[in-house]
């Protein structure tokens, strides 16, 4: 029978999900050899995107997790820049080796947080996202989202059909030059700089930081970077496409890594119907007492299985 039914039929209650999600978690920790640490977000509500709440919800994932090895398993549609640079820092200064597992989808600013891994564990159902930045500004008729490059792009194009065609054209590119500012084409300028930078600063320090793979980053950073590649800011980037970039990909359709990737996926399946019968909006979780819950004007902690007082369950790396 298909997972997510399976999971729908056999799960009854909001305890019985969340004793299964632990159990999931921790087998998954057995194969691994490696912590897993959960953060995952509805990106069907609003408020999903990654935002300053999350270094909260992040530093307590983060709090009572041993180790210097540690999985991420997210989804998220992306959100601000700047938050996805803190929690890099936070999982940094904790743990010498962070993998990230998308069973499902890590978008825009998720994609760039994936890009801060040493590797990432995917199959036919993950995908990733272009990271090219989103601006959004005002006009009289109210508020644009656009693609930096885009924006860019047609100011220079406006600026070079006034300076060819003359007088001519004024009726046709005036009133579009009139919705770029200054300060608008310097801020697309800024956050296409900014993303290309950090992906291209944690490609180089986490994933490839031998210094011997120069030309594979700067192919991975402008393919991921660039509108003019991907066409489409919500484009799907999969696995296939990931592995011919060059990126650190483990394969969970791999025989050795299919029984992974099964209790990931049936993982994610627990958190999408928990999403779909509650508000809630955004999930971060671990085997160490974090059970976070976020809806509107509210955070649920719900009583985590294993008892705060309990020790850890010893982990063992998986035999060669």
């Amino acid at each position: 029978m298909p997972t997510y039914q399976t999971v729908i039929d056999s799960i009854k209650s909001p305890v019985e999900a969340l004793k299964r999600r632990t159990s999931l978690i921790e087998e998954i920790e057995k194969l691994t050899g490696r912590r897993l640490l959960v953060y995952v977000a509805d990106i069907n509500k609003p408020e999903s995107a990654l935002k300053p709440e999350d270094k909260t919800g992040f530093s307590d994932l983060l709090e009572g997790v041993e180790g210097k090895a540690v999985d991420v398993m997210i989804n998220s549609p992306g959100g601000f820049v700047e938050v996805t640079e803190a929690i890099v820092s936070m999982l940094r200064s904790k743990f010498d080796s962070v993998r990230f597992a998308v069973p499902n989808m890590a978008k825009s600013a998720a994609t760039l947080l994936v890009l801060s891994g040493d590797q990432l564990l995917m199959d036919e159902r993950g995908e990733l996202g272009p990271i090219d930045p989103q601006v959004e500004y005002t006009l009289a008729e109210g508020r644009r989202r656009e693609a930096a490059e885009d924006i860019l792009e047609g100011f220079e194009e406006a600026k070079e059909a006034l300076a060819k065609e003359g007088p001519a054209a004024t009726p046709a590119y005036v009133p579009l030059l009139n919705k770029y500012t200054i300060g608008l084409l310097r801020g697309c300028r800024n956050a296409m700089k900014l993303s290309h930078d950090l992906a291209e600063t944690w490609l180089k320090k986490y994933m490839f930081p031998s210094g011997e793979d120069v030309a594979k980053v700067n192919k991975i950073v402008e393919y991921f970077a660039s509108h003019a590649n991907t066409l489409s800011h919500g484009r799907a980037i999969g696995i296939d496409k990931c592995k011919e970039l060059g990126l650190n990909v483990i394969d969970l359709r791999d025989a050795k890594n299919v029984e992974l990737g099964k209790k990931l996926w049936e993982l994610w399946c627990l958190y999408e119907m928990h999403f779909e019968r509650t508000a809630i909006h955004k999930v971060y979780e671990n085997r160490s007492g974090c059970s976070l819950n976020k809806q509107s004007g509210a955070v649920q902690v719900l009583v985590p299985v294993v008892r705060p007082g309990k020790p850890q369950v010893p982990i063992v790396p998986p035999t060669p």
